[in-house]
């Protein structure tokens, strides 16, 4: 279970998955949850962001991703 932005709780399943991103591949716990109520229902980024420094330009609705 993990809390949600409303201060609920939703069962959330656990895997340790092999992610690739162009030629980076790394490992990544990632959680997927039926009950997040949004299209896609995949949960945390932590892996993630330890892999790459991240830049949100919303303006643009770019998303630019460079290896640490």
């Amino acid at each position: 279970m993990v809390t949600v932005g409303d201060g609920g709780s939703i069962p959330v399943y656990l895997q340790n998955l092999l992610v690739r991103v162009g030629s980076h591949e790394f490992k990544a716990m990632i959680g997927f949850s039926d009950r997040l109520g949004v299209d896609l229902n995949i949960i945390g980024r932590t892996s993630f962001f330890e892999e790459f420094i991240v830049c949100f330009d919303d303006r643009k609705k770019v998303l630019t991703l460079r290896t640490r």
